[in-house]
């Protein structure tokens, strides 16, 4: 029994051992592998063998082909009024640099290793329609390979100038056109592009938006010939449920208000009211579109149905203010026959109107007195 006793203890203490050795890293073997990763990141970004600012020249090939792939991200900001708008997308590319390549049996079998994008070549972007050089883009890790193969995949926020066309407003769709090329020191760098994720993840609480589709084309420098370049074309549409009550019902309200003018008796004061509040509410709803709109190169067709409505109201006010005054006012010359004869009939059921009235009695006095003798002479 003592010597089973002592044999338990025994196996009990290597098994606290084993579960020790387990737990606790073993740091030798890490630092020498911190040490191997330092020694090759040293040994590939060697100045003297190495220059991070010129464009890396393969044996293969005279040009540095870059495959150049978008995933779409975010649709960020949409300013029409200002033919903006700001996307991010994930550009990864992938590209071959000699000069990062290393025998992996020197450096304990090690086949991939990391840089900072600051720290080796990358392809040098221009957005032809970016309001900055090249973007902005977040830091990003450039990985390698022992063959040269490099993939460095930033997340880019682009900010471009488009041309929008607001005519349609607010059910209006845009198409933004991105040219992407790179021009490095002199030296040609070809963009192969693919569109591997057209939709936006996040899209904006106003529009919607996708890639809609990728070409390759050439930009012709003045001085230093073509240039290749990748063609992204954005679409882009606005959420109109909203403004079918900010802005389409309210139309609407005043077209219907416009009518009660004619509605009204000719007699009525309160025409001359309706016609100058639809006026002002017409101006305000036009100066609260105005911010929505900017310096349009189009006149939206809502703003032309507001400005004609306008325009019409004026012109209907104008008659009321007419018709009220001769309503008020005596009848002294009773309008030609032929005249009354045409708004009397289907004319002027159509646009209901009252048969004319019969003169009144004082009506016949005054106009007995302007068609006498003496009262021309009078006058």
């Amino acid at each position: 029994m003592a010597a089973f006793g002592s044999w338990s203890c025994s196996f009990g203490v290597c098994i606290i051992i084993l579960y020790i050795a387990a737990t606790i890293p073993f740091s030798g073997a890490k630092e020498v592998d911190q040490q191997v990763v330092k020694k090759l990141r040293q040994n590939l970004t060697d100045s003297a063998k190495y220059d991070k600012n010129y464009q890396p020249l393969n044996s293969h090939s005279s040009d540095t082909v870059v495959n150049f792939t978008v995933y779409a991200k975010q649709l960020r900001y949409m300013a029409p009024e200002w033919n903006y708008i700001a996307i991010s997308a994930f550009v990864c590319m992938h590209w071959i640099d000699e000069g990062l390549s290393w025998t992996p049996s020197e450096y304990d079998d090690m086949t991939e290793v990391t840089f900072g994008d600051s720290e080796v070549w990358v392809p040098t972007l221009s957005v032809h329609e970016s309001y900055n050089q090249y973007g902005v883009r977040l830091f990003s890790a450039v990985k390698t390979d022992h063959h040269g193969n490099v993939v460095w995949c930033p997340l880019v926020t682009f900010g471009l100038r488009c041309q929008m066309d607001l005519r349609d407003y607010p059910y209006d769709e845009h198409r933004c056109a991105m040219n992407v090329s790179s021009w490095a020191h002199g030296y040609k760098v070809k963009l192969i592009g693919k569109l591997a994720k057209k939709t936006f993840d996040e899209q904006h609480p106003d529009w919607t938006g996708h890639f809609e589709s990728m070409d390759t084309t050439e930009f012709q420098h003045p001085e230093q010939g073509a240039d290749p370049v990748l063609r992204f074309t954005v679409f882009v549409k606005r959420n109109s449920p909203g403004y079918h009550f900010t802005v389409v019902l309210p139309c609407m309200a005043v077209s219907m208000l416009t009518l009660f003018i004619f509605w009204l008796p000719p007699s009525s004061g309160k025409k001359v009211t309706l016609g100058c509040a639809s006026i002002i509410i017409i101006l305000l709803i036009i100066q609260n579109l105005k911010h929505d709109l900017g310096d349009s190169i189009h006149t939206p067709r809502i703003v032309q149905y507001l400005g004609v409505t306008c325009v019409t109201v004026a012109v209907a006010t104008l008659v009321s203010v007419l018709v009220l005054n001769m309503v008020k006012s005596p009848m002294v010359f009773r309008p030609p026959d032929f005249l009354v004869s045409l708004l009397g009939g289907v004319v002027g059921r159509v646009m209901f109107l009252c048969p004319l009235p019969a003169p009144r009695a004082a009506d016949h006095e005054q106009l007995a007195d302007a068609t006498s003798p003496s009262g021309q002479a009078g006058h």
